[in-house]
């Protein structure tokens, strides 16, 4: 089960970390960026 969480859990992270980045390359182009590059930090923290 353990096994089972952990992939599960590592497929959505990087879930994630595709939408932030989509997120982040069309949101510089309106803003400093500065405020997108710090939610990929706090997620990849998690």
């Amino acid at each position: 089960v353990l096994e089972d969480t952990s992939e599960e859990f590592i497929t959505i992270m990087q879930s994630i970390k595709d939408l932030i980045s989509s997120n982040a390359a069309s949101a510089s182009e309106n803003l400093s960026g500065e405020n997108v590059a710090v939610s990929p930090r706090g997620v990849l923290r998690l």
